[in-house]
């Protein structure tokens, strides 16, 4: 990942949880490395033990863990945070150490886009999808979408969500249908959160060349991350940088 807290260059750094290396962390013996669900929530601040509770299922319980776990050890480590997919023991380990969470770690900005209430720490986006959650931090506006390559019906939802360009492009694409229609509909929610807007109001326009005049303010940068999945990351263009 680009990694550069000194030069002109955004800095950006990826890290990630696996839900099931974490749903498995609490399986085994305490002995080992294992803790139990109410262990491991302790590490939360209280916005994120709270968006825990709000969630339904097992799954969707243990996402918003793995994203409290990973925003914790942003609040304690900044643009030091390790990048990677982490492992449950490396994330206990760092955290185990760590000092108490703060009382209000969080406010509003743009268009209610969370921060970091301390502003020496990095702007941060979250996205989940499948097994994976992932936290992107930098020195500017960032937005980042994981999404999943699921049974949805491409060229119908292209056609009703998408550009006029985009859907006949879809419509051309052969093959590399699957991967160019998420790789549209990611860049479309990774603008949405740098903006901070979400992703309806910029859902119409047209994202097959991110380099033109309509996205001037931002870069967008699609990753291979997995088989099975489309990530983009999207970062502001412009300054307004974190202190360091």
């Amino acid at each position: 990942m680009l990694k550069n807290k000194n030069g002109s260059d955004p800095c950006l750094i990826l890290c990630g949880m696996r839900i099931p290396e974490l749903q498995q962390a609490m399986k085994e013996e305490p002995s080992d490395r294992g803790l139990s669900f109410s262990e491991w929530v302790r590490f939360l601040d209280g916005e994120r033990l709270e968006a825990v509770q709000r969630r339904a299922t097992e799954k969707e319980k243990l996402r918003a863990l793995a994203a409290g776990l990973l925003l914790r050890l942003a609040q304690e480590a900044g643009f030091d945070t390790p990048e990677g997919v982490l492992d449950p023991e490396t994330v206990l380990m760092r955290l185990q150490t760590a000092g108490p969470a703060p009382e209000h770690p969080y406010v509003k900005g743009h268009h209610g886009k969370p921060a970091f209430a301390d502003h020496a720490l990095p702007r941060f986006n979250i996205t989940h999808s499948g097994d994976h959650v992932l936290l992107a931090l930098s020195d500017r506006e960032v937005g980042i979408d994981l999404q999943e390559h699921r049974g949805l019906k491409l060229q119908e939802t292209a056609d009703r969500f998408f550009s006029a360009e985009e859907a006949e492009a879809l419509r051309s694409a052969g093959e590399e249908r699957t991967e160019l229609f998420y790789r549209l509909w990611t860049r479309r929610e990774a603008y949405g959160k740098t903006l901070g807007c979400g992703v309806v109001p910029v859902m119409g326009k047209n994202y097959l060349d991110p380099l033109s005049e309509d996205f001037s303010n931002v870069r967008f940068t699609d990753m291979d991350f997995a088989p099975g999945y489309s990530l983009c990351i999207c970062l502001k263009t412009d300054r307004g940088l974190v202190q360091k």
